[in-house]
């Protein structure tokens, strides 16, 4: 049960930082259809390449929301 309302926590905060206006980008597209294509496929999150690409996209997430704060 934590580990679903952790999961549901950290999925929450990137959407909510990939669909803030100062912070689309590239990878507020690729998150979106990262997290459609997951809720769809069920099993995409837990191989370890779809999981890479997740993490390389949440990164570039926060690089774009720090420039734009800055």
């Amino acid at each position: 049960f934590i580990g679903v309302v952790v999961v549901t926590i950290m999925i929450s905060y990137f959407f909510i930082l990939a669909l803030n206006k100062r912070g689309k980008s590239i990878y507020s597209i690729v998150y979106v259809v990262l997290l459609g294509y997951g809720f769809f496929a069920g099993h995409v999150f837990f191989s370890a390449l779809s999981t890479t690409i997740l993490g390389l996209v949440c990164g570039g997430i926060i690089l774009k929301y720090g420039e734009r704060e800055t």
